[in-house]
């Protein structure tokens, strides 16, 4: 075989084939990249979205709020009786909490985290109170007060969802905060 020539051509174009053929890396279509970044925008325009309704039910919340601390201050007016304490504690943790909800709607990377338990909290409990009230025979409608934490406690969610929560102006990795 070595002696013929038709034979050495024959090797040297196997092993020419044989490099030509070898495996080699392949780069990424252009496809990939563009299905990427439209995933990746279609995330962005959803995060911005869900940020745009939680803010609103986050206002809406404060407002609400507001609105009921109002009604406990205008019942208790005039009033000098024992029951004038509990009103204006009451009073005074609406609006506590009317303020916390408008800051966390106005600046959520920095008041979400600290109002976030809270509101869970007190949107829980008032939820159970309000469910043993109806099973109870109260009137649904007089259970309607508490809904101002309902609705900040999805509008708080839904902003945790789209926005990374910083605290102590430290952003928690990615990672975290879509888990």
């Amino acid at each position: 075989v070595e002696d013929c020539a038709r034979c050495r051509s024959w090797l040297t174009h196997i092993d020419e084939a044989t490099r030509a053929l070898s495996l080699r890396t392949v780069s990424q279509p252009a496809f990939v990249d563009t299905a990427l970044d439209l995933w990746d925008a279609r995330a962005r325009q959803a995060d911005v979205a869900r940020r745009a309704v939680g803010r609103v039910l986050l206002g809406v919340a404060a407002l609400g709020c507001l609105i009921v601390g109002l009604l406990i201050a205008a019942d208790s007016a005039g009033h000098t009786h024992i029951g004038v304490t509990a009103h204006r504690e009451v009073l005074i943790l609406e609006v506590a909490l009317a303020l916390g909800l408008a800051l966390a709607a106005l600046r959520p990377h920095v008041f979400l985290a600290g109002i976030l338990p809270i509101l869970g909290i007190v949107a829980l409990v008032n939820l159970a109170v309000s469910v043993v009230n109806v099973a109870s025979g109260s009137n649904l409608l007089a259970e309607i007060a508490h809904l101002p934490f309902l609705l900040g406690l999805i509008g708080a969610f839904l902003v945790h969802r789209a926005e990374p929560i910083s605290i102590a102006g430290r952003t928690a990795p990615e990672s975290v905060v879509r888990a």
